[in-house]
């Protein structure tokens, strides 16, 4: 018969620090959109080098963010303001292309400049 054998350690993933990594990628998600709805061109490869830990979970969700952004976008002249919006503000409801659900995107309007009379 044989001896029962230590317990090995096996390194799980544990649940907690998957969900920090997640609510990270949200998180920097959340601030890749603010500046494209700002205006900005961010540099996808240089946002993921600057957080290259969480490349692996941040790449899929700046593609869906950027993509997101373009749709609502390409729908803005459809849009018009919702019951919804706070004065100064635009929301578009998209749907995700991934799993079909409905976002919404709340962006501040922008105002026109005004041509000056020369």
């Amino acid at each position: 018969m044989s001896q029962p054998q230590p317990q090995e350690q096996v390194n799980h993933p544990h649940p907690e620090p998957q969900a920090q990594r997640q609510r990270q990628v949200e998180s920097l998600a959340d601030a890749y959109l603010e500046r494209l709805i700002a205006g900005e061109t961010p540099d996808r490869q240089g946002f993921l080098a600057a957080h290259a830990e969480l490349a692996d979970l941040l790449s899929p969700r700046l593609e869906l963010v950027e993509l997101m952004h373009r749709v609502a976008r390409e729908q803005r002249p459809a849009a018009g303001k919702s019951a919804n919006a706070a004065a100064g503000e635009r929301v578009l409801r998209v749907r995700c292309p991934h799993c079909g659900n409905g976002i919404q995107l709340v962006e501040p309007e922008s105002t026109p400049s005004v041509a000056s009379d020369r």
